[in-house]
């Protein structure tokens, strides 16, 4: 299970469920995806929490953290792995996205980007 750094007691068994879990959403009879379910209006810090964050701030201070948090102690010996592949003729990593930007909102993170900056030692803060 996953840590949550403003919920420590409550842990998620994936990013996937813990990002969009804390998402606070405005449910106005909208039709599909932001339509059907309205936009989001920030992410709760916490589940108990009354701060709202801002997209970018959520992105530092939930999925970052939890996302790290994954790569070290649950993707151990596949992070080991990809870095003994580094070490040959070189590993590539690909996604739908390359954005590897925290400040960049206008697309998804890629998990390549943010995989490729943990190996490198470069985790963006």
């Amino acid at each position: 299970m996953i840590v949550m750094v403003a919920s420590r007691r409550r842990r998620p068994g994936s990013i996937a469920a813990a990002f969009p879990g804390l998402a606070v959403i405005d449910m106005t009879g909208l039709k599909r995806t932001v339509r059907r379910y309205g936009p989001v209006g920030g992410h709760r810090a916490g589940l108990h929490g009354a701060e709202l964050l801002d997209y970018e701030t959520a992105r530092r201070r939930i999925y970052l953290p939890a996302y790290r948090w994954m790569l070290e102690n649950r993707a151990r010996e596949v992070v080991d792995e990809l870095r003994r592949l580094a070490e040959g003729p070189g590993v590539v990593l690909l996604d739908y996205t390359t954005n590897g930007d925290i400040a960049d909102l206008r697309t998804p993170l890629s998990h390549a980007a943010l995989v490729r900056h943990f190996l490198l030692g470069q985790w963006p803060g």
